[in-house]
């Protein structure tokens, strides 16, 4: 049986320090008309429910309970947030955490390779080593997140390097 449940004050400040390093009023925007909800049948699953659907969810719960409600946000571990898709999605608006690839850099990336100068198209802010960005293509599209390996400036004169750590790809490669 799944159980949703109202996240606790830990838990929220975690997802808070999660969404801040994507930029500080992220967590602010998304809660004005959102709930997060977690599921913990087998591990921390959060959710973003609309505030009008969770009030019909309220409703309904002890009838039937949904297995999925809302947009599915990521997992918690180890008190950090480990990002959906569909949470850097919703998040991609909100940030400048973010790099634009070309037609090549886009196949390349949803195949799990890493990116290279060559792929870049728009870098949106500086980034240092290890920094997490979201990997759009020139649609404005989430291909999936990326760790850069040496710093990157908006200027394009480094080299650069992406390491591939989720993308869209990997459901049809490895999901289920």
């Amino acid at each position: 049986m799944i159980n949703f449940k109202e996240l606790s004050n830990k838990e929220l400040a975690q997802i808070n320090k999660s969404l801040n390093y994507f930029g500080g009023l992220i967590f602010d925007t998304l809660i004005k008309s959102n709930i997060f909800l977690i599921n913990t049948k087998i591990k921390k699953e959060i959710f973003l429910i609309p505030k009008n659907n969770y009030e019909i969810f309220l409703k309904f719960k002890n009838y039937r309970v949904p297995y999925y409600l809302g947009i599915y946000f990521g997992d918690l571990k180890n008190e950090s947030l480990f990002f959906s898709l569909n949470s850097l999605q919703v998040i991609n608006n909100l940030t400048t955490k973010k790099i634009m690839v070309n037609k090549q850099g886009e196949l390349k990336f949803i195949y799990g390779k890493n990116l290279q100068k060559k792929h870049i198209i728009k870098i949106f802010s500086n980034f240092n080593p290890l920094d997490k960005m979201i990997i759009i293509n020139n649609k404005n599209e989430v291909l999936g997140l990326g760790k850069t390996i040496y710093p990157i400036n908006i200027k394009f004169n480094n080299n650069i390097k992406i390491k591939n750590i989720i993308d869209i790809g990997w459901y049809l490669r490895k999901g289920n």
